[in-house]
């Protein structure tokens, strides 16, 4: 049953999220053939005022309306995942249609599952989708402007040839476990993300029939507001400790990280006692 709650979710969200995915590669991709078409076109003369003024100040425009398409289409892709998380949570709990999820034979832990883990795979495929929508500009920029990346990559390494990992983390005054436990955040912040998120609105739909939009919204900036104080209060006393840097860094992160495992435990189980004890539907 998980699987075929798991395929819905993901398709009601895809119905919103993907053209704006297609829309994001598209223009990435019109850019890099830009860049490639600029690049081409620029390079032959020096003398580029006395022969292609016109061709080209055009094609710059069209450049520029290209660039802000891309980055308008960056925002609004993770502007509308954000949307969509708050939107297929809050109808599908405590909306009309709350009656029929609740009508099917599913558990509250099953439907918790399926929306976290389409969140998450949509945060992940969002990331990639922004990650490769660079790479095919910046392909377009390598091949248009004759290795001009290429180049800044080999200075890169030429600056680093010198450098060790160990060497590099040690002028980064980042030690070997300070990297797993960022390496162990990064995943446990998605999914406080979106637990947070979940929190806040069973939170503000509990309290209130009225205006439950607006009262969700302030519940999760509220939510999150505590949850910040509580690793600030908790990271504070160490400020007041005689510490070497790399362990002070360590052990900061250290406690961060148990804090937002507490506070992950505590958002699931908090969205889970109030659609089972608190449901307060329309």
């Amino acid at each position: 049953m998980f699987g075929k709650s798991l395929k819905h979710e993901f398709h009601a969200v895809s119905r919103v999220v993907t053209p704006i995915l297609v829309a994001l590669l598209a223009i990435s991709l019109l850019l890099g053939i830009g860049f490639v078409v600029d690049g081409r076109l620029l390079s032959p003369s020096d003398d580029v005022h006395a022969t292609v003024v016109s061709p080209v100040t055009s094609f710059v425009m069209l450049e520029i309306f290209l660039f802000l398409g891309f980055f308008g289409l960056m925002i609004a892709l993770s502007v509308t995942v954000f949307v969509m998380m708050f939107r297929r949570f809050y109808t599908s709990f405590f909306t009309d249609e709350g009656y029929l999820t609740f009508t099917l034979p599913v558990s509250v832990d099953c439907h918790l599952m399926t929306k976290i883990v389409s969140m998450v795979i949509w945060h992940l495929l969002s990331s990639v989708a922004m990650v490769l929508a660079i790479l095919i500009m910046l392909g377009g920029l390598e091949l248009g402007y004759g290795g001009v990346i290429s180049e800044l990559v080999a200075e890169l390494r030429m600056a680093l040839d010198n450098v060790s990992l160990a060497m590099l983390f040690d002028i980064m005054g980042v030690s070997g476990v300070s990297v797993v436990l960022i390496c162990l955040s990064a995943p446990i912040s998605m999914l406080l993300e979106i637990l947070v998120v979940y929190f806040g609105i069973a939170i503000g739909c509990m309290l209130t029939k009225k205006y439950r939009v607006i009262v969700s919204l302030g519940c999760i900036m509220g939510v999150n507001a505590v949850m910040s104080s509580m690793q600030s209060f908790a990271t504070a006393p160490l400020a007041l400790v005689s510490l070497d840097d790399d362990l002070l860094f360590a052990l900061s992160l250290a406690i961060s990280l148990v804090i937002s495992v507490v506070c992950l435990i505590v958002s699931y189980m908090g969205t889970k006692w109030v659609l089972t004890k608190r449901l307060n539907l329309d």
